[in-house]
């Protein structure tokens, strides 16, 4: 029961993290958010032994940091760290292989993995917006009831961030021209 309460309380210091992602306006300051987030989510997943979400957040926790560099580092750039991420995550998951229960993290590490692949923050907000439905399927398998509150705060708080910065400027715009 320890080991459980632990995980969970790990568990929402990774919440606050996910929930800071999609509130501040700059791609790198969203990524910083997601390596804070998917790191603290490594440490919750081990504790719950669900070793194919636990894994696949280290990936992303490495993934996202790098990716923070592809706009001020030519060598963050090449597409090989795209795709090299994306097969990363495919041997992952049949190295931790748990039944199907383990192709839901893997949708979203792979959709998650293109959206913060691209420069652009509106469509990483779109873009991460259907990465929520696999992670909360997953959590409530596997017992994370943090991870289930995230993906809840994750997609309002994707939804808030569209409406802020996509379609309140995009009016705002409009009006001054």
């Amino acid at each position: 029961m320890e080991v459980w309460l632990v995980a969970q309380l790990v568990g929402v210091l990774a919440l606050v993290f996910s929930v800071l992602i999609y509130q501040v306006p700059k791609r790198r300051d969203m990524l910083l958010m997601r390596v804070a987030a998917s790191s603290t989510f490594v440490i919750h997943f081990a504790l719950l032994q669900a070793w194919t979400g636990s894994l696949l957040n280290g990936v992303a926790a490495v993934r996202t940091a790098i990716f923070r560099e592809r706009t001020r580092k030519k060598w963050a750039a090449s597409y090989a760290w795209l795709y090299g991420f994306l097969a990363v995550a495919w041997l992952v998951t049949w190295l931790t292989w748990d039944g199907w229960k383990s192709l839901l993290p893997l949708f979203g590490l792979t959709v998650g993995t293109i959206g913060y692949w691209v420069k652009n923050p509106t469509r990483i907000r779109l873009l991460n917006l259907s990465v929520s439905p696999a992670w909360f399927w997953y959590d409530y398998i596997v017992g994370s009831y943090p991870g289930m509150i995230v993906e809840i705060f994750i997609t309002a708080s994707i939804l808030v961030g569209i409406w802020r910065f996509d379609i309140k400027k995009q009016k705002e715009n409009k009006e001054i021209n």
